[in-house]
Parts: structure tokens; sequence; C-alpha cells
């Protein structure tokens, strides 16, 4: 293990730091269609252990004419596609519950002359979950970790304006608020229960910001970073699992005499503040925060591209007390994951709620477009059920885990769960979050 990763494990109990609890550290590709060439890794479930996003099948939808094809990834079984709505065209995958057992995305009909957002719990297939009124059009683009609130946006046919959406099973997809005089809106995320959601608005003023949605689809805009410029923006990627910490994208001073697109990190307390654009390439002068964990000092992204993400990015993460850093570099230089240098990493996209796994999508060393995870060690290693906290129900989550047999309870990674594991276990959990 090397010193940085061995140094965010506590030693209460006279256990040492060993290599054993290196071993799950890895990256690797989530692969492709074997004609394909082309997959994406665009969320994964709090618990890490499901990743979701879609491959290119040449052969497929309703006309063979090739598409899109909704996946999940799992280190045991692989990818595997969730399917297409019958006589659909395409789908894709954005967001996974806790355990990754309910799966939300979006859906095409045949030639893509509708789209819906979609639910898939196991053993499938999908299933379209329909339209706000007056629409045919609708994207599901996050999910809460109880997998009851699927979020995203609905385009009304004749007007084509766009409302922001969520779907529940007694209710449907319904529409929520926007912003008085304002235009659209559209949800990114979901508190772990559903009662808080996380977007983005355009307000009065023609301007994007980001806004909070309560359970009720009433809407409470964000705000800007302090400094906005000309030019005020700020959208809302993500929100943890309880509520109390947002990230995304703003507009915000550079700290050169100019101004960039910037990632931020909002909390009740504090408000809206910039997570900075400059790291250690000296060139890559934005950033975008994308998906954060749970207890919301690790936040995942890019930086370098038009705002922090897409073409000319790359793939970084930032973490409390440290900055950004490229998530490449930390790989290799802090993991020893050297295989990495053979990769373009693009985008970080989501992060599970420990911190421990990394998804997104980069260009692999065939030069293909490819969904990739990076298995770390987590934040808050006592956090064994990845509420953002240690208290006493991580012990006895652990505890059952670990009389069940279950694989998760081998804490020390060796192999077996045994009492070293409790020891291991301990040790973390004393040390908190």
């Amino acid at each position: 293990m090397h010193a940085a990763a061995c140094g965010l494990w506590p030693v209460v109990l006279g256990l040492a730091c060993t290599a054993g609890l290196a071993s799950g550290q890895s990256f690797r590709g989530i692969g492709t269609h074997p004609q394909g060439r082309e997959s994406y890794a665009a969320g994964v479930s709090g618990d890490g252990s499901v990743v979701v996003g879609a491959q290119y099948d040449p052969l497929g939808g309703s006309h063979g004419l090739g598409g899109l094809v909704a996946i999940r990834w799992t280190a045991g079984g692989g990818r595997v596609p969730l399917g297409l709505l019958d006589g659909g065209d395409s789908s894709f995958a954005y967001g996974a519950s806790l355990d990754g057992s309910v799966i939300a995305g979006r859906a095409c009909a045949a030639t893509c002359a509708t789209v819906q957002p979609f639910r898939w719990t196991d053993p499938g297939p999908i299933q379209g979950l329909g339209w706000i009124p007056g629409s045919s059009y609708g994207l599901a683009q996050g999910i809460s970790d109880d997998g009851t609130t699927i979020v995203g946006f609905g385009v009304n046919d004749s007007s084509f304006e766009v409302y922001p959406t969520m779907w529940r099973e007694e209710l449907g997809v319904v529409a929520l608020d926007r912003l008085p005089g304002g235009g659209a809106a559209y949800v990114q995320g979901a508190s772990a229960n559903g009662s808080t959601l996380a977007g983005r608005a355009w307000d009065a003023d023609h301007h994007q910001q980001a806004a909070l949605w309560a359970g009720d689809g009433s809407i409470t805009p964000l705000g800007f970073l302090t400094d906005p410029g000309p030019l005020p923006y700020s959208m809302a990627r993500a929100i943890t699992p309880t509520g109390s910490v947002v990230v995304g994208i703003a507009h915000g001073a550079d700290g050169m005499g100019g101004y960039t697109y910037q990632g931020f990190r909002w909390t009740q307390a504090g408000g809206m503040q910039g997570l900075g654009v400059s790291g250690p390439h000296g060139n890559l002068l934005t950033t975008a925060a994308m998906d954060v964990s749970a207890s919301g000092r690790i936040v995942v992204g890019a930086w370098g591209g038009v705002m922090g993400w897409g073409d000319g990015s790359q793939a970084a993460v930032w973490r409390e007390g440290e900055g950004w850093r490229d998530l490449a570099t930390l790989l290799i230089d802090d993991y020893g994951l050297d295989q990495v240098g053979d990769w373009v990493l693009v985008e970080a996209l989501g992060v599970s709620n420990d911190g421990s796994v990394i998804v997104g999508w980069g260009f692999n060393p065939g030069g293909f477009e490819e969904g990739f995870v990076a298995t770390l060690v987590p934040d808050c290693p006592g956090d064994f059920n990845g509420d953002g906290a240690a208290n006493t129900l991580d012990v006895l989550a652990f505890l059952n885990a670990w009389a069940a047999g279950d694989p998760a309870a081998d804490f020390n990674g060796d192999g077996a769960v045994n009492t070293l594991d409790v020891l291991a276990f301990l040790n973390a959990w004393a040390g908190g979050c």
C-alpha cells in the first residue's frame, strides 16, 4: 500500500496498516460490445457495487441499425445489457439505487420519435414511465438511494418548454415548480429518500442557477458564487444522501483577473463556495463537479474543456484539504495503478457514497471510448452502510454482513471473512469520519 492511502486508516487497536488493505485497489475498463467499440459509465450505486451507463450495439434497435443500449456492470458479472422498450431503438442508464437493484435512465421508441424515462428492476425488462401531460420527450437523470424517486425533465410538445420532473410509484411522472418568471428547469439528483432534489433553473433575469426542490415540488434557488462576473451562472449536478451538500458548476472569478467556469460545493451553513480552477498542470483553467461522496469531502468531475467537461477535458478529483488533482495522475502516483497511463480519462461522472469507487469514461489504449471503474480506499472506511457517518448503525451493518459471510465483510481484503476483519473494521470505525 502506498503511504498516502495507508494514512487514511487510523491505527486505534494496535492493528497496523498492512498491504492486505490495498488488495482491492484497481482500475479497469468496463469493456465494449465485441463489434461496438464504445461504452460509457455514467453512474454508480451508492454502495459501489453496480455501475450503469450504455454500450453501442451495431445491431441494436428495432431496425437493426445500431444504437446505444443501457447496461449494468458488476465486478463479478461484467456488462449486462438492460434492453430496449418494445420496438425501441436506444436506451441509456444514468443512475442506480444504493444497492443497484433499481436503475433509471431514458429510452427511445422506434426511430426515437418519443423518448421517456425508464425504470429497471431485476430481472427486467426496462419499464417506460411515461411523460408529463402534453409531452412525448422526457429523461430520467437521477434516482434516490431507496429507489423510490426518479428525477429528470420533460419537454412540452407544442411550446417546447422544459419542466423539471419527478416520478414516484403513487404519482407517476409529475412536473415540479419552476422559478417565478423564469423558464426551463431540470432535476439532476435526489437525496437518499427523495425528500430533497437538486438541479438547475432559469430565473426571471434569464440566468441559469442551481436550485433545490422539496418533496412537494417547491423550488428554492441557490444563487451564484460571490463574484460571478458579467455572466451569472450555476447548475447543480449532484446531492449527498442527507441533502446537506450540493455540487455543480458555476461561473466565478478565476483568481487571475478573469472569470471562468468552476466546480462548486454548497452547504446550508456556508452557501456556495467555488472549488477553484487551477491545478498542477497550470493550464486547465476550468473545472466541473459532477458527483459527490456522502460525506461531501470527495468530489469527482473534470477540468479543462469548454466548461470543465467534454471536448478537451480530463477526469479530475477534488478532495477536502487537497483541492483538484488529475485522476489519472492520482491513480498512478498514489495507488500504483500504472495501467492508467495507457488511457486518456476524460470525465469522472460518479462516485460511491464512501468515495472508494469512481466511474466515468475515457479513451482506452485502442483509442476508443470506454467506461472505466477505479476502486480505491474508502474516504470514511468506518462508514460501512454509506450514509456519510460512522456510528453504531455501521457496527450493526458490518456485524450482520460478517455473520452472514458476506464478501463485503472482508474488510482487510485478504480473501477471507474472519476475526481479523472485525479488528480492521473497528480500527477504522473508531477513527470516525
